[in-house]
């Protein structure tokens, strides 16, 4: 596969908030008694907690000192913080995956961040990829979300590929679909001949002869063809003919639109 999902590690914030207001947190000895300092202790990490920034930073220590269900229950916490941004969703998920809190609560989270009002087409493909992570029994629920990344009005012919490579990644059952994408990406009005040829090795790997080759054969015709284009669709070409049987007609007439192209 030409493209692979990703995998993330949790980020960790040691940084603590800037400020505490002093009479929030200070607490007289005359009112406090013997336990002020564990009263104030408590009082603080009450606040640390309250914010995305302390929840960062307390879900560290959960891990660091083993206590994992704890951690992924504040995780949850921070993600449904009021304010809690597209990326802390997109982190709390992939942190629980990671952590092995739940699949479906992972998947919950991840498909939060695709939903989210700000999701582009790289954070709704980085939630499918989270997804992807957990196996076999997500790959619809993944490929709903790669659809929907791939059809987002300001997706490019290079996201809609991401797409079209993910779902591809996901099995046969799933090849007509990619096949959709390799044709919305090659067709886009802002595709170059390096995304046409990118989309004509996807139809390939799917064993479409014709519609690699009808690609190649446009990408070598658009305005902007540079001669490395022009080589590559030749190159390409040539390999689908080269696995066509030796003497067949498809062999030649792939062949053929090579030396055609070549000879420009």
């Amino acid at each position: 596969m030409t493209h692979t999902f990703k995998s993330l590690l949790i980020t960790t914030v040691l940084t603590l908030p800037s400020a505490f207001g002093a009479a929030e947190l200070h607490v007289t000895a005359a009112a406090a008694g013997p336990h002020s300092a564990e009263i104030a202790a408590v009082a603080v990490a009450r606040h640390l907690v309250a914010t995305p920034e302390g929840m960062r930073r307390k879900v560290d220590q959960l891990v660091r000192s083993g206590q994992k269900e704890k951690a992924v229950e504040l995780l949850e916490e921070f993600a449904n913080h009021p304010d809690a941004t597209l990326k802390d969703i997109r982190s709390a998920g992939w942190s629980i995956s990671i952590l092995g809190g739940g699949d479906e609560k992972a998947v919950v989270l991840f498909e939060r961040a695709a939903n989210h009002p700000d999701a582009t087409p790289e954070y709704i493909f980085d939630a499918a990829s989270g997804m992807y992570d957990l196996g076999p029994s997500f790959y619809l629920r993944v490929a709903e979300l790669l659809e929907k990344s791939a059809n987002l009005p300001d997706a490019a012919p290079v996201d809609i590929q991401n797409a079209a490579y993910g779902l591809y990644s996901l099995g046969v059952d799933f090849y007509a679909r990619a096949a959709e994408l390799f044709e919305k990406s090659a067709t886009h009005p802002d595709a170059t001949p390096d995304d046409i040829q990118s989309a004509a090795y996807g139809s390939w790997q799917l064993g479409q002869k014709d519609k690699a080759a009808e690609l190649f054969e446009k990408s070598a015709n658009l305005p902007d063809v540079t001669p490395v284009n022009i080589q590559n669709a030749v190159r390409g070409l040539r390999s689908i003919a080269a696995k066509c049987r030796e003497g067949s007609a498809e062999r030649a007439r792939y062949n053929a639109l090579a030396d055609a192209i070549a000879a420009r």
